[in-house]
């Protein structure tokens, strides 16, 4: 919040701190679709969730051993995304709400996008 009221004062647009906000909720959403695609009610890729989360972490981190973490978890994923092949032969279940959750994403965009365009123009 701080460096959208820095950044808002910084060029003299006070309206970027709302518009700001507009977008931390899409964030907000994203991430709610992400984990949707990997949801808890499916082990298997709940837990190919944790380990890119965890692989991630192993990047930003930049250790020296931080290559060989994330190999080795890129080999327990790939046997993991073996096993689960057969558990996606139908995936509405999981495409639909994700479906909802985009298309309320890109309503609460537009809003953001709209409200920037009636700032610059």
């Amino acid at each position: 919040m701080k460096a959208e009221k820095e950044a808002s004062a910084i060029v003299d647009v006070p309206e970027l701190t709302a518009i700001a906000e507009i977008f931390r909720k899409s964030a907000t959403l994203w991430s709610g679709i992400a984990k949707s695609a990997l949801p808890d009610s499916r082990p298997i890729l709940k837990k190919i969730r944790e380990l890119m989360i965890e692989k991630n972490k192993y990047f930003e981190a930049g250790e020296p051993d931080s290559l060989d973490k994330m190999l080795e978890i890129n080999k327990e994923e790939e046997e993991l995304l073996r096993v689960v092949e057969e558990d996606l032969k139908n995936p509405k279940e999981i495409l639909i709400p994700m479906r909802t959750r985009i298309f309320e994403c890109l309503e609460i965009e537009k809003e953001a996008f709209q409200a920037l365009n009636d700032i610059i123009f």
